[in-house]
């Protein structure tokens, strides 16, 4: 994290969830997002340390998830935790609407090639522009006026970057 802010230039971040789970110094990078006024998200992962229930992740990852969680949840102050358990589940920022999933959910897929249709879930939100992740996959995609965009991962990249 340290090296990716200190290497772009850049007026605000915004982060669309997933502070913690899988890194080990979850303490750090809550600090630091607090250090930089970072605009956050509730991720699945951060809601799954807060709230201490099941991310959501599949079948494959899951024991590594049930330990990652613990071991969050561990070295994590209190005030940490209430931190994650504070993030809202959508905010907004200018022009754009952010959410971790869906506006409903954090463990909705929305992926470059998800049919159009599913993303009427989309229509209650007034902002042209949809930031979202959860995915770790790139998309740029516009469907019914709305710009949707998800811009992967630093960290766990799904698109082999």
């Amino acid at each position: 994290m340290d090296r990716v802010l200190s290497s772009e230039n850049w007026d605000h971040i915004l982060c669309l969830g997933d502070l913690v789970y899988y890194g080990p110094s979850p303490e750090e990078v809550i600090n630091r997002m607090n250090r930089e006024d970072v605009m956050t998200v509730r991720g699945s992962h951060d809601n799954a340390v807060a709230l201490g229930v099941d991310c959501g992740c599949g079948y494959e990852i899951k024991e590594l998830s049930k330990k990652t969680r613990k071991y969050t949840k561990e070295v994590i102050s209190q005030e940490s935790t209430r931190f994650l358990k504070d993030l809202p589940m959508n905010n907004t920022y200018q022009d754009f609407f952010m959410t971790h999933a869906t506006p409903e959910g954090l463990f909705d897929y929305i992926k470059p090639d998800t049919h159009e249709d599913k993303f009427s879930i989309f229509s209650n939100v007034d902002k042209k522009k949809v930031l979202l992740d959860h995915t770790h996959l790139p998309m740029d995609k516009c469907v019914k006026g709305k710009r949707y965009i998800n811009p992967g991962r630093v960290g766990q990249p799904r698109d082999g970057g």
